[in-house]
């Protein structure tokens, strides 16, 4: 149907939370394989997009996705200064409802395949769009897992360093504008921490910052100084782990300063998973020490 579909057609027992970063960024299927016989439940979905801001209705969503019964769940929660942000003018409640028209307020039905409520609510254009792939960026992959590959390479579809240094200026450019219109906001970091409590009962939850081209994160820790030790006392408070990639990662890929390339998001995927082990293992440790 369309690039983010796959994510609203199956139960997450596991899953990647956040915005485009992850959504591009953490391949779910290379996670289980590199985490096995780790027994994490299945199946590892990527429930992030470009509209999975912190809030009240991302987290109604999160609570529809999660079986109720699943109690050995992996939880990745990536996190930026830009999932924080709502327009400096909108109070809580016009924030809520702004959320309420991205495609997790849309939806109500988050793990049916076929997903009616999703094509009925969310598919943007003329249904006989889905019959035919004219308009599809062939750069993209979008898998069964949710996870949205981009490929530098992908028949005779290149992206070349022009278009990489094109789509980083508009992507700073984006930023420096937004930085003037929206600021952080409470409500969303209350939200965090409330998604961290509810997914906590569920299984295993980490805070991840995922790298990218220095100049982004640069400018996002202007946009808030500090964040990386409010993200720190966070996890603290909640026991939980936070792993912060946006330093000394430069050899990973980005195709627009911002996203991860296909081989740098696999590449990111194993290190997660290496990380994640070592949590896992030290947590079984400390709970059989006497």
């Amino acid at each position: 149907v369309d690039m983010y579909y796959p994510k609203f057609t199956q139960p997450g027992g596991s899953l990647v939370l956040g915005l485009s970063r992850a959504d591009q960024g953490i391949d779910p299927s290379l996670l289980r394989e590199e985490l096995r016989p780790a027994d994490f439940a299945a199946p590892f979905v990527n429930f992030a997009s470009n509209q999975s801001y912190y809030g009240e209705v991302y987290l109604k969503a999160i609570r529809k996705k999660v079986p109720a019964n699943v109690k050995n769940g992996l939880y990745i929660l990536s996190v930026t200064p830009g999932s924080f942000t709502a327009p400096k003018k909108a109070g809580d409640r016009e924030l809520v409802k702004m959320d309420e028209h991205t495609i997790m307020g849309k939806t109500g039905n988050f793990t049916t395949q076929p997903n009616y409520d999703y094509i009925m609510n969310c598919y943007g254009q003329a249904l006989y769009n889905s019959l035919h792939t004219l308009t599809a960026w062939e750069n993209l992959t979008t898998h069964e897992d949710g996870w949205n590959e981009v490929r530098m390479q992908s028949g005779e579809q290149e992206i070349t360093k022009k278009d990489i240094a094109f789509w980083k200026a508009q992507n700073l450019s984006f930023y420096n504008r937004k930085i003037r219109t929206e600021a952080v906001r409470d409500h969303r970091k209350e939200y965090l921490e409330k998604t961290i409590e509810y997914l906590k009962g569920h299984g295993t939850v980490l805070l991840v910052r995922l790298p990218a081209d220095p100049d982004i994160i640069e400018l996002e820790n202007q946009t808030w100084n500090g964040f990386d030790g409010h993200m720190d006392r966070i996890a603290g408070l909640h026991g939980i782990p936070y792993l912060n990639y946006s330093k000394g990662f430069d050899g990973m890929e980005t195709y627009d300063g911002s996203h991860l390339a296909s081989e740098s998001a696999r590449e990111f995927t194993r290190m997660l998973a290496a990380d994640i082990r070592e949590i896992v293992t030290d947590q079984q440790l400390a709970t059989k020490t006497p």
